[in-house]
């Protein structure tokens, strides 16, 4: 719970008198040493995410011919020629480009493609005996059923996974907005994957976390314990138009999904791109809320860290509001494909995985095929699954709980690119959220804000990594209307106690509107 929801109520902390409530995002403006462009992505043509000062300003355009696209509060996609035309409309905060995210590809190793065949050894399920499963299939604790959102291309029928193990459960889509649908993409809520002529990436997701166990076909996977009802359902949601392409608009809507769905793991197996490598080092403000806002409920996201075997960990992996995975081999090192670096949390077996080979056709037919895969998109839904599970045995653990427990209980390596980074052993896990682990130690490169508003302390964790431009703070908090005092400092989180920067500004909410304030820091 935040420290500013104290404000709601107590108008000594206000500086102008209050008349009504409103609801109020809050930005630091990060100076331009912290930050990090060298690197460029590519956006998509023509599109703009436009962060408006007040969401009255953004409805004020209706009708003024500006094309406007999923509105969200004071946000939009606008369509324009250039950034510059929109930085002019009346009452714009912020404008970035729409950034273009695709799935991870898959490096070309023997098994790849290869389908699933019982009587080949090379085939079986080594990677669950590495990372414990016996011991989470026979821990009594896992009874509470958490939900695991993967946002990728959506889900098949398949003959290894049971219809109760998915939530396809509408919560109200918006088809103008595509806010709280089951497929943003679309703007509906029928996430299933479309496209015949390629298996589905996102079916190989929820395979490894979801799959049928102890049933007597096709494969395993942590969901199971001990004949009790399974701890895990997945929530598919297709963020992928029919091209193949998400961005950063869709991406953030299918996370306010999650949150919304009652999801407390996520699972994102995708990167920026640039020039069809994963990149790291361009800000995405707008994804960041997103990740900032998942945090902030108690969601841990899980987020595949890249397969071009770069030393350092892609973007969204490597925010500290994400929890970055890389893949290792059957010996334990570090796969050729996989990034690495000192952003990297986790490692899990990513290379010649059994998974779902999740075909579609027009019938919706229940598949029966596997095959073997391979990429840091196949690691990272291993360490989503082992989430859950944690929340299953603890279902009021925190962010830091639930994380920490995962990395202090995993198992150093010897490769030494991994150094930094825990192979994931669920037993140890479920045994360590038992107890109090501690939280998880800061990432290299990390700053973190101490902030007030009006003198009240903000309480939820203020934390961004080197190459942030724009950290939230809180997002769509309710709060009574008027001016409010807003200091922050900013420190490196291996030198606390030495403050780098400092904000000082006034945040305004106006009475029944949508507001965002960016504070600037030097």
């Amino acid at each position: 719970m935040l420290g500013l929801a104290l404000l709601v109520g107590c108008n000594s902390y206000v500086i102008l008198p209050p008349d009504g409530q409103g609801q109020a995002t809050l930005n630091l403006i990060l100076p331009s040493g912290v930050t990090s462009q060298s690197q460029q992505t590519a956006p998509i043509p023509g599109e703009y995410i436009v962060t408006f000062q007040k969401a009255s300003d953004l409805q004020k355009l209706s009708g003024t011919g500006v094309v406007i696209t999923q509105p969200h509060n004071n946000q939009a996609l606008l369509k324009a020629s250039s950034a510059e035309e929109l930085r002019n409309l009346p009452g714009v905060l912020r404008v970035q480009p729409n950034y273009r995210y695709q799935k991870q590809l898959t490096p070309n190793d023997p098994y790849l493609d290869q389908p699933w065949e019982p009587t080949d050894p090379d085939t079986h399920q080594w990677y669950l005996d590495q990372i414990g499963a016996a011991g989470a299939w026979n821990d009594p604790g896992t009874t509470t059923q958490v939900k695991v959102a993967v946002l990728d291309d959506g889900y098949t029928h398949h003959e290894d996974l049971k219809g109760s193990h998915l939530d396809l459960q509408p919560i109200g889509c918006n088809q103008a907005t595509g806010e709280r649908c089951l497929n943003p993409a679309d703007k509906n809520d029928d996430p299933y994957y479309p496209d015949e002529s390629l298996a589905s990436h996102g079916m190989s997701l929820i395979g490894l976390i979801g799959a049928t166990t102890n049933n007597g076909k096709g494969m395993a996977s942590l969901n199971f314990n001990a004949g009790q009802q399974a701890p895990i359902q997945v929530v598919p949601i297709n963020i992928y138009t029919p091209s193949g392409s998400s961005s950063t608009d869709i991406i953030a809507r299918g996370i306010r999904t999650a949150i919304a769905k009652g999801a407390k793991v996520i699972n994102l197996s995708l990167c920026m791109s640039s020039g069809g490598v994963c990149t790291n080092t361009v800000s995405d403000p707008v994804l960041d809320q997103a990740l900032k806002e998942a945090r902030d409920a108690g969601v841990v996201v899980m987020a595949s860290a890249g397969n071009n075997g770069k030393s350092f960990v892609a973007y969204p992996a490597n925010s500290v509001n994400a929890v970055s995975v890389g893949a290792t081999n059957l010996n334990k090192e570090k796969a050729t494909f996989s990034h690495y670096g000192g952003h990297l949390r986790l490692v899990a077996p990513g290379q010649d995985l059994l998974v779902f080979n999740g075909r579609t056709d027009d019938q919706r037919s229940v598949q029966t095929e596997y095959m073997l895969n391979s990429g840091t998109s196949f690691s990272a839904p291993l360490a989503a699954a082992a989430a859950a599970l944690l929340f299953s045995k603890r279902p009021t653990a925190t962010w830091d709980q639930v994380v920490g427990a995962l990395i202090h209980s995993g198992d150093d390596l010897t490769d030494p690119t991994l150094k930094d980074a825990k192979f994931l052993r669920i037993d140890k896990a479920l045994q360590e959220i038992g107890g109090n682990p501690p939280a998880p130690p800061a990432l290299r490169g990390s700053y973190q804000a101490h902030v007030t508003v009006s003198g009240v302390k903000v309480n939820s964790p203020v934390v961004f990594a080197f190459g942030t431009n724009v950290a939230n703070v809180f997002s769509s908090q309710t709060l009574e209307s008027g001016a409010y005092r807003v200091r922050a400092t900013i420190e490196d989180r291996y030198q606390p106690g030495k403050t780098i920067y400092s904000c000082e500004g006034t945040m305004v909410v106006a009475p029944d509107d949508s507001t965002t304030t960016d504070i600037q820091c030097k």
